[in-house]
């Protein structure tokens, strides 16, 4: 077995060209091999060692050090983390054109396991297909305080001022980690986020859902969608909304409306308690509340003890779907967006009380409103690799 320098001293078993958008097929045609994957393009030289068709690693300089890498996601094993690098090295090449050399050989480092190269490739097209939503310029309003930056800066500070990690917005806007980091002293008199209006646009995110897969909000970008944040599974206040949009829902299909909830608790929470529902829309599951920051929905005390919670409170304690668990969100509050084509917030609510909703009937006005199109049907949501 042979180190990655080493194989890069030998002579390749193939070498060639690819041409913009040739990239996937290049690594699926490379599943049955073994050995080492070299890409020049024009952000310099990465590396990828391949075995029984799969990824154990990457040298790329679009990466940070592991040493970041894990001190960004903590407590994440290193299958998950490895995969989330390899996102990061291939976005920046998947349009590009470009050279590759493969050396064949029993390649030796890596993670040992590795990540499977059909949902590698699968995951990093989903990503691309977010980036299809044009980027808001990220220094609207007080573009005098910046001098005129390229293209790919301009597009980073952007995803940075949106919520993207660091590592992920350099990956999308094609800059290397080193200039990345040289532009954060930018950034910083801009953040955080505060929340959305009518005529933002809503920030792009991906996540698990109960139901299976990623589910990402750019698959939803051409039609018109609710998009609702709740608090925990178990929730006495939020649980009989979601039985109201359960019944609301064929009225807002008809009319070309998908339904997303995004909830404050892992999966495992909303199979046993909101889950039980069997709600015909995704259940997101955002228990970091990464996505909940993004879009400015945050905690309060005294919205949780207002008493006009209290009347869907009792009802929500009988429902078979209530559960005691406050999974750390206790103060969390509810907020509910409307948004257009495009993505852009048509409507955005955010709870003055823990059980203040929009009325059904604003919602279906709001619907009927828009051009009355097919029937929604809903994404299927992006598998996850066994």
């Amino acid at each position: 077995m042979k180190t990655w320098p080493a194989l890069e001293e030998q002579k390749a078993d193939l070498v060639g060209g690819y041409e913009p958008g040739e990239l996937p097929q290049l690594l699926l045609d490379l599943r049955r091999w073994n050995g080492l994957l070299v890409l020049d393009h024009p952000g310099g030289r990465t590396a990828f060692p391949l075995r029984g068709g799969r990824i154990l690693g990457a040298k790329s300089p679009f990466l940070p050090p592991w040493r970041i890498s894990q001190a960004w996601r903590k407590g994440q094993d290193l299958k998950g983390l490895l995969a989330e690098r390899l996102v990061l090295a291939l976005m920046p090449l998947w349009r590009g054109p470009g050279r590759f050399a493969f050396y064949r050989a029993q390649v030796q480092g890596g993670v040992a396991e590795g990540v499977g190269l059909e949902g590698l490739v699968l995951e990093v097209q989903r990503q691309q297909d977010e980036l299809s939503t044009p980027l808001d310029p990220f220094y609207k309003g007080f573009a005098y305080r910046v001098p005129p930056l390229e293209p790919q800066a301009e597009a980073f500070l952007g995803l940075m001022n949106r919520g993207f990690p660091l590592a992920q917005a350099a990956a999308w806007a094609h800059l290397s980690w080193d200039w990345a980091q040289a532009l954060l002293p930018l950034l910083r008199p801009f953040r955080p986020l505060g929340r959305l209006a009518p005529g933002d646009r809503a920030p792009v995110f991906a996540l698990e859902a109960l139901q299976g897969g990623l589910v990402t909000l750019g698959q939803y970008r051409k039609g018109r969608l609710l998009l609702a944040f709740y608090r925990q599974g178990g929730c006495a206040l939020c649980n009989p909304r979601t039985r109201d949009l359960i019944r609301l829902y064929p009225r807002l299909q008809a009319l070309g409306v998908g339904v997303l909830l995004v909830w404050a608790s892992p999966l495992g929470s909303l199979a046993r308690r909101v889950g039980r529902l069997s709600p015909p829309f995704p259940l997101l599951s955002d228990p970091d509340g990464r996505v909940y920051r993004l879009y400015g929905v945050g905690y309060s005390l005294p919205g949780i003890l207002h008493p006009r919670n209290l009347p869907v409170a009792l009802e929500g304690v009988r429902m078979p779907t209530f559960g005691p668990e406050l999974e750390g969100q206790l103060l969390r509050m509810p907020a509910e967006f409307l948004l257009g084509p495009d993505l852009r917030v048509e409507v955005a609510h955010y709870a003055r009380f823990a059980a203040d909703f929009l009325p059904p009937k604003a919602i279906l006005a709001w619907a009927e409103g828009g051009q009355k199109g097919q029937a929604f049907t809903g994404p299927e949501p992006f598998p996850r690799e066994g």
